[in-house]
């Protein structure tokens, strides 16, 4: 049983050197002007419907938010923003 708990740390090791590597190379998928268009409208839509959090689940909502495409899109749980416009994520 060891050998199998040391090859999954291994594993899990491996994946989050290679998920930095590619953070590190990420570049925006539009200016930072657009960012502000988009947190903007999600900011105005959450105080439309009354709301100060929003859960955003889905990889394509994230994606639209933040512009982050794919395999950087954490899978480990959803994004959280609050209107004040931070950003987060649940732990």
């Amino acid at each position: 049983m060891s050998d199998f708990l040391a090859d999954l740390r291994s594993y899990f090791a491996a994946e989050e050197r290679a998920r930095e590597i590619e953070l590190a190379d990420a570049r925006p998928a539009f200016e930072r002007a657009e960012y502000g268009r988009r947190l903007d409208r999600l900011c105005r839509a959450m105080s439309e419907a009354g709301g100060d959090v929003v859960l955003l689940s889905r990889p394509e909502s994230m994606c639209w938010l933040h512009g982050v495409h794919g395999s950087l899109v954490p899978a480990r749980g959803p994004a959280r923003m609050a209107r004040t416009g931070d950003l987060g994520r649940e732990s």
